[in-house]
């Protein structure tokens, strides 16, 4: 209502709610009204009509589209604007429209988030591989169903259990390369004792056999093998240490004929005539042998029957040493060509 005296001013105006006046209703700087959606609008020096003003806002809310975010306006032209629905994943959000306390979000495979709710009072999240869950831990062992007293649980395959009976009595557990097996023989490639061992059978114990050339590479001190070639035990032993005999052969002490060395032997002698041989006796230096040369030492010979005996055909060469004296009964036959050599400052006298 105008004021007493004043004559009111009334612009063009339109009750219906989104009229825009026409360029044709209106003359370059005239006004114009919708007084439904409170907007003021004008025709300016190009003919157009412009919105100068609104109730809602300059210029106010033409349209809204929400697209493929899931999002939908309550209003989509005019005013303040609720949004609604969920805005997906595509778009920053979750895709989910609803959470409890506590809940757990995750990726849950293809194109989709999904929610995990709180697990109970006492339980852990865990993993099969494929998802999360929640699990009690393990306070008791779980029965397996099928196998008899003593028994061990194997997988047999990926996705089945197999149970093995239980061995006989002090068989060992060992492994054919697929499955557990029991065994009262099992073959091991190598043994370590590192305690007094003990054999109480009253069989017998194999070792270790093979050739010379199969002895082993890097050799310790205290092995023990038998060795085929020389058909006799044998052990590392020694300072420095060699391979060996130590009889064995079932007919003695191994023998070995040594004609090549010149060193100074002493030969043995025991101090029985039957049972075991418990001690070895020697005379150094009244009795002594050199291989290579054959001499055999003594500080004097004493034949019990009062018989010296010696060979009177003579067939292999011999040389008497210098500064000696050699005696024969003869006559003496060289046969063959034979000869012997007296050294200097000797003597051979035939009787």
């Amino acid at each position: 209502m105008a004021q007493t005296n004043y004559t009111p001013i009334q612009l063009y105006y339109s009750t219906t709610r989104t009229a825009v006046p026409s360029a044709s209703s209106l003359v370059p700087g005239e006004l114009a009204l919708n007084i439904t959606d409170g907007n003021l609008y004008f025709k300016d020096n190009t003919n157009t009509v412009q919105l100068i003003a609104s109730t809602a806002g300059v210029g106010g809310v033409k349209t809204f589209a929400g697209g493929a975010t899931g999002l939908t306006p309550a209003d989509p032209t005019t005013g303040a604007i609720s949004l609604g629905g969920v805005l997906n994943i595509a778009n920053g959000g979750t895709g989910l429209s609803s959470f409890a306390q506590g809940d757990l979000f995750y990726y849950g495979g293809g194109s989709t988030f999904t929610k995990l709710a709180i697990g109970a009072d006492g339980t852990y999240l865990t993993s099969s591989g494929a998802d999360v869950f929640w699990s009690f831990p393990v306070t008791a062992v779980q029965n397996l169903g099928g196998g008899l007293p003593g028994s061990i649980p194997f997988q047999s395959q990926p996705s089945t259990t197999s149970f093995l009976n239980i061995g006989t009595t002090n068989s060992v557990l060992v492994s054919t390369g697929t499955s557990p097996a029991w065994s009262s023989t099992p073959t091991l490639s190598s043994v370590t004792a590192t305690g007094d061992s003990q054999f109480t059978s009253t069989g017998s114990l194999l070792i270790s056999t093979g050739t010379t050339l199969q002895q082993p590479v890097s050799p310790v001190v205290g092995m023990i093998r038998y060795n085929t070639d020389i058909n006799s035990f044998e052990g590392y032993s020694g300072s420095p240490a060699t391979w060996n005999p130590i009889g064995g052969n079932g007919t003695g002490t191994l023998i070995n004929n040594d004609t090549t060395t010149n060193a100074t032997y002493y030969p043995t002698f025991v101090t029985a005539y039957s049972g075991a041989v418990s001690t070895l006796k020697v005379s150094e230096p009244n009795y002594t042998y050199n291989p290579a040369t054959g001499q055999l030492n003594s500080p004097e010979f004493y034949a019990s029957n009062g018989l010296f005996i010696n060979q009177i055909n003579l067939s292999n060469n011999f040389t008497i040493p210098p500064n000696s004296g050699a005696m024969s009964v003869g006559p003496i036959t060289m046969v063959n060509g034979a000869v012997i050599t007296i050294g200097s400052g000797s003597r051979w006298v035939i009787l």
